[in-house]
């Protein structure tokens, strides 16, 4: 798996975001280490109670999604996740994986959105990704 960093958008204001229709899921800046983020964006998409908190059970629920009744789902990052190198990479490796995963024709699009500011460090973490794979 490599990060994909196309897949991200960076210009949340492009979405035009629909809070009547969109769910858009925020997460909070300052969310250090894999178990703060894990529960950050369960709680922000108000995962199921079967929720596993690790990478696993982040990858079937961002697969599913079958409890939000809206189509279109944003995770809203107010900036990448402090996490360690390694963990920021399968972090957005999954995020890019699921984002593809979902067809026009599903039932949902997942959109991942971070802000400008922190594109360089998502492209040298693609970088990095692309090099390990």
């Amino acid at each position: 798996m490599t990060i994909d960093v196309s897949a991200f958008s960076f210009d949340a204001e492009a979405l035009n975001l629909n809070v009547a229709t969109d769910f858009c899921a925020s997460i909070p800046a300052g969310l250090g280490g894999k178990d703060r983020l894990l529960a950050g964006v369960s709680d922000a998409l108000q995962f199921p109670a079967y929720f596993g908190a690790n990478w696993d059970a982040l990858d079937e629920c961002l697969r599913d999604l079958s409890w939000l009744p809206q189509r279109r789902i944003i995770i809203l990052h107010l900036d990448l996740p402090a996490l360690p190198a390694t963990e920021a990479i399968t972090y957005l490796e999954l995020l890019t994986s699921c984002i593809r995963d979902w067809k026009p024709e599903d039932c949902h699009e997942l959109l991942a959105v971070f802000p400008r500011m922190v594109r360089p460090v998502i492209e040298d973490l693609s970088a990095r990704s692309a090099v390990a794979a």
